[in-house]
């Protein structure tokens, strides 16, 4: 982090900031500007910070005449990892390299309701990364745990996996552009070394008072079972995966188009994951009784 200690400041679009702070005009110039002739970005204010996974932050930019005339976004939405812990979980788990590679590459390629970015760079050696979005605010709402999903919505997440997965079933992009995505296989052993069976453990020991006793009392079988389902999956035929369709990570835009963003386990696997992944922390569990047979022919006939 040395480059982060002596203050460097971001001007080029090939500058990849080491914090926000080291965000200058000129960089949001190169970034938001390239495509309109005079425009430039003469002021900018950071919102307030929001550190996880990532380092989040939103930013307002003002321009000059022509950067408003334009319409130009008046705020843009980033993730980045300048702090350490971000760069070494995010870096070593592939999460990095699989979103910048998806918002590079992928997304251009895909007609669906899906965050776009302005920009998307990593450093491979620094793990040193910023992807700026458009920014949703007042224009979408993030569900969560508590979001109502009833059959329509459920089949309009089907309808997106549908699509994404469809488009890339068996394509020549997965061993061109998208050849350095992993395959789910590797993704999860590198999600594995942050102590990914231990903390299954706990959590699956932790919930001993929601899980059925049947499923219980077998609950050493399942980890290794888990890898075992690791290695069957390996042989099937591939296409572009999100990997991480929980439910907080869908949106619904004011128009109500429902869209799917945090692409970064992106990867090269089979459908059947996506599928099973968003039918199980989507619905209820009596939804998904009454209609998991429906829904996944409903996904199967858009395949």
């Amino acid at each position: 982090l040395a480059d982060q200690a002596s203050g460097r400041i971001a001007r080029l679009s090939d500058d990849i900031p080491v914090s926000y702070e080291a965000i200058s005009e000129d960089w949001l110039t190169a970034i938001l500007c390239a495509q309109v002739p005079g425009a430039e970005v003469v002021g900018h204010r950071l919102d307030l910070a929001d550190d996880g996974t990532n380092n989040r932050r939103r930013i307002f930019v003002d321009y000059n005449e022509a950067g408003e005339a334009a319409g130009l976004p008046a705020s843009v939405f980033c993730k980045a990892t300048h702090g350490l812990n971000n760069r070494l979980m995010l870096g070593h788990s592939g999460a990095i390299l699989c979103e910048t590679t998806f918002y590079n590459h992928a997304r251009a390629m895909l007609d669906i309701e899906a965050p776009r970015a302005w920009i998307a760079r990593y450093d491979p050696v620094s793990f040193n990364s910023i992807i700026v979005f458009e920014d949703f605010a007042g224009k979408a709402e993030f569900c969560d745990q508590d979001t109502p999903v009833d059959r329509a919505f459920a089949e309009s997440q089907l309808d997106l996996l549908a699509n994404v997965h469809s488009r890339f079933y068996e394509a020549p992009e997965l061993d061109r552009e998208l050849a350095v995505l992993p395959t789910w296989y590797d993704r999860f052993h590198n999600l594995a070394r942050f102590h990914l069976e231990e903390s299954c453990r706990i959590g699956f020991a932790g919930a001993e008072s929601v899980i059925p006793p049947a499923l219980f009392r077998p609950a050493e079988e399942i980890w290794p079972a888990t890898l075992r389902s690791l290695t069957l999956q390996r042989d099937l035929p591939r296409c572009l995966c999100h990997g991480d369709v929980h439910l907080k990570n869908w949106y619904v835009k004011s128009a109500g188009s429902i869209g799917l963003g945090d692409w970064g386990v992106t990867h090269k696997g089979h459908w059947s994951r996506d599928l099973v992944y968003a039918m199980t922390t989507s619905l209820t569990v009596e939804n998904r009784r009454a209609w998991e047979r429906d829904l996944v022919r409903y996904y199967l006939d858009r395949m």
